[in-house]
């Protein structure tokens, strides 16, 4: 199944700030930017480098250095993070969020989103053990049995599948759909998890529950595919992975879907 983590969020971890001034549209010249930092002007400051980081990645990289000189403090921190994510510094900004998350005076919930941040860092550094540490950092901070914990679970069961840590994957996903039981892609994922330790039938159930609030899901398409593969249904399969090929065609869930395919057609399924 095509795993999707959930797409980095720039402006979530310092909402006040950002809030308090429009972000600027970016300039494609640093130096053009760098002449709007204000020392005493904190909330524009932060959207201008955020707009800047988001934008123009290098450019935000000079920016957020220059407003760290200006004394930015833990924003122009964040910032630089934010940067060094657009320029595939993953690592550099994993262990900036992580400072940031562990050690900065914002509240309990925005350490925690600050986390969750180096976590996804930390996984497109392909560094899941760091990944998922943090993503056990972050689930500490927020309240137990609070929405508020469902997507950083339904995350760190995406490392703990990659780390093909399958039971760990389930437990998590259990506590994010106890929380939203109608959420489809927990339930792809709890599909996924079932399959890989051979239990096809609760693996069929959460594949056809994720499409029950979802018929379009093509990472639920795709698993179901798998596990009526798995079971012998080789025409059941080829179904889904062609409607995956239908909804989505230029996707990666579709490259799959054809890898699959071409597989079935070498060597049917026994």
């Amino acid at each position: 199944m095509v795993l999707r983590f959930i797409a980095l969020c720039l402006v979530f971890a310092l909402p006040a700030l950002a809030a308090e001034k429009p972000a600027p549209k970016a300039a494609p010249n640093p130096a053009a930017n760098a002449k709007e930092l204000k020392p005493e002007e904190g909330p524009g400051n932060y959207a201008l480098c955020l707009e800047t980081a988001r934008a123009y990645p290098q450019q935000g990289l000079e920016l957020a250095r220059r407003w760290q000189t200006l004394d930015g403090g833990e924003p122009a921190d964040h910032c630089l993070a934010v940067a060094q994510i657009g320029v595939r510094l993953y690592h550099e900004a994993a262990i900036g969020l992580v400072k940031l998350g562990l050690e900065s005076k914002f509240s309990p919930s925005l350490r925690a989103g600050l986390l969750a941040q180096a976590a996804q860092a930390y996984s497109l550094d392909d560094d899941l053990e760091h990944a998922l540490e943090a993503q056990t950092a972050a689930l500490k901070l927020i309240p137990v049995g609070t929405p508020a914990a469902a997507p950083v679970l339904v995350d760190r069961a995406v490392t703990q599948g990659e780390l093909k840590k399958y039971a760990e994957a389930i437990e998590d996903l259990d506590a994010a759909l106890a929380l939203n039981p109608k959420n489809a892609e927990a339930l792809a994922f709890r599909a996924n998890a079932h399959r890989e330790l051979k239990q096809y039938e609760a693996a069929l159930k959460d594949a056809n529950a994720a499409l029950a609030v979802d018929a379009k899901s093509t990472d639920a398409l795709l698993e179901r595919g798998l596990i009526f593969r798995a079971t012998g249904n080789a025409a059941a399969a080829r179904s889904d992975w062609e409607a995956v090929i239908g909804l989505e065609p230029e996707s990666a869930s579709a490259r799959a879907a054809k890898t699959h395919i071409a597989q079935l057609d070498a060597k049917p399924a026994p």
